[in-house]
C-alpha cells in the first residue's frame, strides 16, 4: 500500500512526504487505483493468410526528466527519463495492458502499428490504437459504425474486457452482447458470450479476449456493430477489416459513447 516518506538532514531536520511510496508484494496483484491500464490490442509476430507475415511496432516514450517505473514488465520493470523503448513482435496475440502510475500517465506516449512486412515495400501498415482507460467503455454502448459486409473483406471483431474484484467478485469473466445491424436498424446478426476466466494478480494486465468473424452479406454491403459489456466490466473493442486479395489492414475503432442497446 502507500507509505510515507521521511527524510532526514543534519542542518534541516526531517521533512515527511506523505504517501508517497507505493509498495506491494512480489506476486500480489497491482492496486488499480494506483496504477492505470494502458491498452495495446496486439503485440504479436506470426504467419497469416497468403504468405503475409505480420509484426507489431510498438514505441513507449517517457519525455519526463524523471524514471517512471512500471507495475509489469512488458517494458521493463521501468522507463528511464527521456527513454523511448521499441518492443517488437511481443507475444501477446490477445492484447495486454501496460501497468503505469495515474499519477505520470498522462505523461507518457504510445503508438502501435501492424504491417505486413513480407510486402513492406507497398506500404507501412496500419495503426492500431493504443486505448487508456479513460477510453474504455463501462456501463454504455460501444459502436463501430460503417463496418463492411462484403465478401471482399474479412471482417473480425476484437472485444477486451477488465474487471475489477469490487464490482461483483467477478475478474475477467463478463457476458459480451455484439449486435450487427444495418443502416435501416435491421438486426442481421447477434452473439452474446462469456470471455474466457482469468485467475490470479496476472488478470490486472490481462484482458477477458472475443473476437467475432462478421459474415459477408453482399456486394457493397454495410452494417453499424453495438457491443455491451455487463458487471461492470471495462471494455473496448475494434474492427480489422482485410481486403482477400492485397491483404492490407483497415482499423475501424469507436469514437464517442452511447448507440443502441
Amino acid at each position: 500500500g502507500l507509505h510515507d516518506m521521511k527524510i532526514i538532514t543534519t542542518t534541516s531536520g526531517t521533512h515527511t512526504f506523505p504517501a508517497a511510496v507505493y509498495y506491494h508484494a512480489p506476486g500480489a496483484a497491482p492496486d488499480p487505483a494506483i496504477f492505470e491500464r494502458v491498452l495495446f490490442p496486439v503485440l504479436f509476430e506470426g504467419g497469416g493468410q497468403q504468405g503475409s507475415q505480420w509484426r507489431s511496432e510498438a514505441v513507449i516514450s517517457n519525455p519526463t526528466p524523471y524514471t517512471i517505473e512500471l507495475a509489469n514488465a512488458i517494458a521493463g520493470p521501468r522507463l528511464e527519463l527521456r527513454e523511448r523503448r521499441v518492443l517488437e513482435g511481443e507475444q501477446y496475440p490477445h492484447g495486454i495492458a501496460l501497468l503505469v502510475p495515474r499519477a505520470e500517465a498522462d505523461n507518457l506516449a504510445f503508438s502501435l502499428r501492424a504491417r505486413d512486412v513480407s510486402r513492406e515495400s507497398d506500404n507501412f501498415g496500419t495503426e492500431v490504437p493504443v486505448v487508456r482507460e479513460s477510453q474504455m467503455f463501462r456501463d454504455s454502448v460501444l459502436t463501430l459504425l460503417d463496418v463492411p459486409l462484403d465478401p471482399r473483406y474479412r471482417t473480425k471483431v476484437r472485444a477486451y474486457a477488465f474487471s475489477d474484484p469490487i464490482f461483483l467478485g467477478l475478474v475477467n469473466n463478463n457476458d459480451v452482447k455484439l449486435t450487427v445491424r444495418r443502416a435501416n436498424g435491421e438486426t442481421i446478426q447477434q452473439f452474446w458470450t462469456r470471455s474466457p476466466v482469468c485467475e490470479g494478480a496476472s488478470c490486472t494486465a490481462t484482458p477477458g479476449y472475443l473476437e467475432f468473424d462478421l459474415a459477408p452479406i453482399g456486394a457493397g454491403e454495410r452494417g453499424d456493430v453495438y457491443i455491451q459489456f455487463t458487471d461492470g466490466a471495462l471494455g473496448w473493442a475494434f474492427a480489422s477489416v482485410t481486403n482477400n486479395e492485397t491483404q492490407q489492414v483497415t482499423i475501424i475503432s469507436p469514437n464517442g459513447r452511447g448507440g443502441q442497446p
